[in-house]
């Protein structure tokens, strides 16, 4: 081999170890530009990071807070609570009391209550000749009173009969159903002049009902000519058909 094959060799070799040089660089260059975009990202990332921990805390400090709040309203109405109880329990056996003492005071006051309310709603004439101690005592003087007197008399005996003095509770005026009132009862002034007739309840259909009636019910005449027992025939509210007079 000669000089000038080995000087060939090594310009080869020179060449090819800039060649590897300059790829060595590249790659470096490389690897410091991932180096620092991931350093932005990692501190882009770190920074999101941030604020969303800083936002869910201060979520966690309001919902503490307003739970205590709620706990101290709850606690109040607790107390308030067994405030309440205590009163009420103390106005239960005051009204047990109460209750004796007026049945002890008043023992008809069931009765006298049940005329003055009737009174109130029907203030019909002949009506003060009625009295809660002569209920069973049907006479003269009751079988002259016309239909309509009779039926008032008929739905304060019910009245009276429905709040019985053994079972002493309190009076609720809404659920009591509607009184007998002139204008539900029609009747023809004619039949009170015939014949002398006892008083009796109101029958429909084979049932007798207790002189109180619903709101969607309306009482009609006549009264029945073959006996002497009065009837009164009832027929519900927007109805064409009026049924017949019991006999």
């Amino acid at each position: 081999m000669n000089n000038l094959q080995v000087y060939e060799k090594q310009v080869k070799f020179q060449e090819h170890i800039a060649y590897i040089q300059n790829e060595h660089k590249k790659t470096e260059y490389e690897f410091y530009r991932m180096v620092q975009n991931d350093t932005k990202l990692n501190s882009v990332y770190n920074a999101k990071l941030r604020s969303y921990w800083k936002k869910i805390c201060e979520k966690d400090l309001h919902a503490r807070k307003r739970n205590s709040e709620l706990m101290k309203d709850f606690n109040q109405l607790k107390l308030q609570i067994t405030e309440l109880q205590s009163q009420t329990n103390k106005l239960q056996t005051m009204k047990k009391q109460y209750e004796e003492v007026v049945l002890k005071l008043y023992p008809n006051w069931h009765q006298e209550l049940a005329l003055t309310f009737a009174k109130k709603r029907l203030p019909v004439e002949g009506l003060s000749n009625f009295s809660p101690t002569n209920n069973n005592k049907i006479g003269k003087s009751q079988s002259c009173l016309t239909p309509m007197v009779q039926a008032t008399c008929v739905a304060s005996t019910n009245i009276s009969a429905i709040l019985s003095p053994d079972k002493p509770s309190y009076l609720n005026y809404a659920q009591m159903p509607k009184l007998l009132t002139p204008k539900d009862i029609q009747y023809d002034p004619s039949e009170s002049m015939k014949k002398e007739r006892p008083l009796l309840p109101i029958v429909v259909q084979n049932e007798q009902i207790p002189g109180l009636v619903s709101n969607d019910v309306q009482i009609t005449g006549p009264f029945s000519e073959s006996t002497q027992l009065p009837t009164i025939s009832i027929r519900k509210l927007g109805s064409t058909k009026v049924p017949e007079s019991q006999e």
